[in-house]
């Protein structure tokens, strides 16, 4: 979050007559402030094709995002050593860019002390989201923080079983034990037991993946998304006194 973020906030609750927040997590600040409060998810074009697939071995577990300390690709390698320790076959690979070369650093170092060596691949920034999931058989978000998880949303859309954090927008976005597995932030022990829980069950992972795809398509489709937002900035602007009616396309 930037030092700028809670100014923002602040001028926003004084000075905005609508807030559109995209989770619950971003609406909390503004609570009893004078604009109206209201969240309408981010959204993501549905692939037609679900790329999730039968879980392998070894079992490719995917993080997506930028290299950073709040994405916590530390907390998935040491998730991933300690299903190693426990006989389970897995790889990770890292996909993003490395906005921070020093976190970058400890990784993998981290890796390194642990035993990881080639089970860890950094596949570095990736075109489309397609790319990005092509080669994962469970993808986990362990973030320190999150106001949506457009990387959940995706993965979800794929048909992928997911194991997030469960903090901030990932709590709109996952629905614990239906359609993905959270567990709290930081805790590397914690998604090791979700990835075995899944391995162990395929049947079940694959009944949760299909949950998972269904309910994004109900609830973060873009064109729902853009509808939504439509239809709020035309009743904002008829409030006050500006063009309504179907005036925005």
């Amino acid at each position: 979050e930037s030092p700028a973020t809670p100014l923002v906030r602040r001028l926003h609750a004084r000075l905005a007559t609508t807030v559109i927040a995209i989770s619950r997590a971003t609406a909390a600040p503004f609570e009893g402030a004078r604009a109206r409060v209201v969240q309408i998810h981010d959204g993501v074009a549905m692939p037609s094709v679900a790329t999730g697939r039968t879980l392998g071995s070894p079992l490719r577990l995917t993080v997506v995002g930028a290299v950073d300390r709040n994405k916590g690709q530390d907390v998935a390698v040491r998730s991933a050593a300690m299903l190693i320790e426990r006989g389970l076959d897995v790889t990770v690979d890292l996909v993003g860019p490395i906005p921070d070369p020093a976190f970058a650093g400890e990784v993998a170092d981290l890796a390194g002390q642990l035993g990881l060596g080639s089970r860890l691949r950094w596949r570095g920034e990736v075109p489309d989201p397609d790319a990005a999931f092509a080669e994962a058989d469970l993808v986990l978000v362990p973030s320190r923080g999150e106001t949506l998880s457009l990387v959940a949303i995706e993965a979800l859309a794929r048909r992928l079983p997911l194991v997030a954090s469960g903090v901030g927008g990932l709590l709109d976005v996952v629905r614990d034990g239906e359609t993905g597995v959270l567990v709290p932030p930081g805790d590397a022990r914690g998604f090791a037991d979700g990835v075995a829980q899944i391995a162990a069950d395929p049947r079940r992972a694959d009944a949760m993946a299909s949950r998972g795809r269904e309910d994004v398509a109900r609830r973060f489709d873009v064109r729902g998304s853009v509808e939504a937002l439509r239809l709020e900035i035309e009743r904002t602007l008829a409030e006050m006194g500006g063009p309504s009616g179907g005036a925005i396309r």
